[in-house]
């Protein structure tokens, strides 16, 4: 009995380490690369197409959950995330393993500064959505299927939707919620014509009216003292 207890205790570690070494790392390496921004069917604010160079970073593979951000909060690095949604997730969450919204650029920067990082520019978000083979959405140039989250009432546990998944392997980038870049609004024509106090958010989130925002080229704005129930964080480093 004592030899199959031993062996037993050898096979669940053997178990345990192989699921170790296959669970996927919480950030993703993406190389240095060229790749062509924007959509020339897409919307105005996507054009010109125009080559794009991106220095190699790291990128979180999926978003910032609700207990991420406690614990930036925990230890006061971070104020806590807004209540006046009934889809916030500090207000409502399921689980807390959902991605964080209903903050603004500021929480946004806060933490990632808490987790040594920054918030990507938008050039490193499409980049690392899409790769540098065109594809429309993060996972191809198929529509959004059932493993995508959109569209939703209430926001899925971060890096579930299976189907999901951009060019470097990055989880949501195309639904679930969207999410604050550092970079200023400008048009792609003229890099000095800006809209003053906003920044560029990306990816399509659970209440956009049809798949189009879903792409990996779109594009929007939000006040930087602003914050969304649709609206959330990954960091780059």
């Amino acid at each position: 009995m004592l030899a199959s207890s031993a062996a037993l205790t050898v096979l669940v570690l053997a178990i345990f380490g192989l699921v170790a070494r296959h669970r996927e790392p919480s950030r993703v390496a993406v190389p240095a690369g060229d790749f062509e921004m924007g959509a020339a069917d897409g919307d105005h604010d996507e054009r010109p197409v125009h080559r794009q160079h991106v220095e190699r970073f790291e990128i979180d593979r999926r978003e910032v959950t609700l207990s991420d951000y406690a614990r930036c909060v925990a230890q006061g690095r971070c104020t806590k995330a807004g209540t006046f949604h009934a889809a916030c997730v500090v207000k409502a969450s399921i689980s807390t393993e959902q991605p964080i919204n209903c903050v603004t650029y500021q929480q946004a920067t806060a933490f990632c500064a808490f987790r040594g990082g920054r918030l990507p520019t938008e050039a490193e978000w499409e980049y690392a959505a899409r790769g540098s083979d065109q594809r429309v959405y993060p996972w191809g140039s198929a529509p959004p299927g059932k493993n995508v989250c959109w569209p939703r009432k209430q926001v899925c546990r971060a890096g579930t939707s299976h189907g999901d998944r951009s060019a470097f392997g990055l989880r949501d980038m195309g639904g679930n919620v969207a999410e604050w870049t550092a970079s200023p609004y400008c048009d792609y024509a003229d890099s000095k014509r800006c809209k003053p106090g906003v920044r560029v958010t990306r990816g399509g989130s659970i209440d956009v009216p049809d798949q189009g925002y879903l792409r990996a080229a779109f594009r929007d704005w939000v006040k930087e003292t602003d914050a969304g129930y649709n609206l959330g964080i990954r960091c780059a480093y």
